[in-house]
Formats: C-alpha cells, structure tokens, sequence
C-alpha cells in the first residue's frame, strides 16, 4: 500500500500548481490548484481526461465551447481537444485531473 498527500506529491513538471496523486499504466491523476484569476491556457493535449471539481468556480473553454465549472461536477474531454481553465472565484480553484492513456 502506498498513500500519497498533497504535501508528498511529486510536482507536475510546469509552474502549475499540481500534484501527481497517483499514476499508472493506465491512469494518471492530478490535484490542480489555481489561485484567484489564475489560468490554464488553452492547449491541445492528447490524452481523455475526466476533471472533477473540489473547490471554486472557474470557466472551461474546449474547442469553440466555453462552460462554467462548479464544485462537484465532472466533465469529460477527449484527447486531441483545446481545453483552458480560469479560475473566476474570489479563492482558489481546485480540481482533480484523471488522464488516460491514447
């Protein structure tokens, strides 16, 4: 058994925020953490990804789409789609990231 916590993470390799809780042949999963107005651009990326909401409100734009994210909600988003994050609340954003394999 391994447990990892936020504070034993290992970092994501960017200026983000983020914290890889796990991974594996076939998943990988992240905690992301955006202080207020904070953003992720928007970027293609080839790997599914499901995103679900802890904490705070931000707006997800994907492809020519654009939807307002809120605490407890999941959205999926397929490999090869433009997604982008901005964190809209007056305290941090967070989310878990769970990546699949292509």
């Amino acid at each position: 058994m391994k447990i990892i916590t936020l504070d034993n993470a290992e970092k994501v390799p960017s200026n983000l925020d983020g914290r890889i809780m796990g991974r594996s042949d076939t998943a990988k999963i992240v905690h992301i953490r955006l202080s207020p107005g904070e953003k992720i651009e928007a970027h293609l990326n080839e790997h599914d990804a499901f995103f679900y909401v802890i904490e705070g409100k931000a707006m997800l734009t994907s492809g020519q789409e654009q939807a307002l994210l809120t605490r407890n909600q999941c959205v999926f988003i397929e490999g090869g789609t433009e997604r982008g994050f901005d964190n809209i609340s007056v305290g941090d954003f967070k989310m878990i990231a769970i990546k699949l394999p292509d």
